[in-house]
């Protein structure tokens, strides 16, 4: 599959990112199978609306937020209900470059706890401002949140769009045995 190859993360330099450039559907698709893989856990989206926000079948919060830049925009929605579930949800974000995916991965404690520093918008989202460090991540706003380098998944955005479509036009077909169908007749015609 896409996530094979998991090497060490290169040296980074230091630097401030203010605005991210928003990560398309595909790209965004290749990062939930890979953590649903590595993590052993099945992730399904909290609520419909946010594309970040998902929860596994324990109720544990994942947040995972994709993007170009790293700078990032967290919901006060999902914020309150990390503070009220009082879990340590996960927070794994994928840095979106020309040939792969760097993974970055930390749990959310830090961040909910000194979400007050934080400066949030007009529809109260919680703006992030990652530093890029030698192996990790740290957020400009909370330097005590880190998230560490996990993993570089190597990419093909031709493919992953293809694999994005076809999940779409599978899960669009309304009948269980249909997309059963659909998938072993996908499946035997990739055999050959």
């Amino acid at each position: 599959m896409l996530f094979d190859i998991i090497e060490p993360y290169g040296v980074y330099q230091s630097i401030d990112v203010s605005m991210a450039e928003k990560a398309s559907e595909p790209e965004r698709y290749n990062l939930k199978p890979f953590v649903e893989k590595c993590f052993s856990v099945s992730l399904n989206k909290f609520k419909p609306r946010y594309r970040k926000w998902y929860q596994d079948e324990s109720g544990l919060n994942w947040w995972l937020p994709v993007g170009r830049e790293l700078w990032h925009g967290i919901s006060g929605e999902m914020m309150q209900n990390e503070r009220d579930a009082g879990t340590k949800g996960m927070f794994v974000l994928g840095y979106w470059r020309k040939s792969h995916i760097d993974v970055f991965a930390g749990p959310t404690d830090l961040l909910v706890k000194f979400s007050d520093d934080l400066s949030t918008d007009a529809r109260g989202e919680n703006k992030l401002t990652f530093i890029k460090k030698v192996d990790h991540l740290s957020l400009k706003e909370i330097p005590s949140f880190r998230l560490e380098f996990f993993a570089r998944i190597p990419h093909n955005r031709q493919q992953a769009e293809a694999f994005y479509n076809l999940e779409k036009i599978i899960n669009s077909i309304k009948s269980k045995d249909a997309r059963e169908r659909m998938i072993k007749s996908l499946s035997e015609s990739l055999k050959t």
